[in-house]
């Protein structure tokens, strides 16, 4: 579990590579969080940096997560894709790469970033989906329900 000091929390599966680019938190001026997924699965709570006019993003090999307060969920399910989910929260997750970009508008919606490939329109995921996302990040003493 990464804790940052804005409250923002990432809990990472077993075997990812996720990398921390920048991180400038500035409570009363705009803050910057880039980071990288090289390998794996994560889960991320935003805190009080996307609250803010700040800028918030997770890079992939084959796109970007950008996020403007919320709980979701990315990695590699499958190898060479990389799977997103809105967990909960009331704001928007915007995926992108230079094929185009989605945006995930409500809680229960994913899609999926493939290479040479705009992101999937998205969907809400079936239950078992969803359970085998949450799964690869599950630590019994941090569980907290998806929804």
């Amino acid at each position: 579990l990464l804790q940052f000091v804005d409250g923002t929390r990432t809990t990472l599966g077993a075997q990812t590579t996720y990398r921390i680019d920048t991180y400038d938190w500035q409570p009363a001026a705009k803050s910057t969080a880039v980071y990288e997924l090289v390998k794996g699965v994560f889960k991320t709570v935003t805190g009080a940096i996307t609250r803010t006019e700040s800028h918030y993003q997770v890079n992939t090999p084959i796109g970007s997560i950008g996020i403007r307060g919320t709980e979701f969920w990315g990695g590699y399910l499958v190898p060479d894709k990389v799977d997103v989910l809105f967990i909960s929260g009331d704001s928007i997750i915007d995926v992108s790469n230079r094929f185009g970009t989605i945006s995930l508008l409500e809680p229960g919606l994913g899609t999926t970033l493939s290479a040479n490939k705009a992101p999937t329109e998205p969907k809400r995921w079936p239950q078992a989906k969803v359970g085998k996302a949450v799964n690869t990040v599950y630590w019994p003493e941090l569980y907290e329900p998806p929804f």
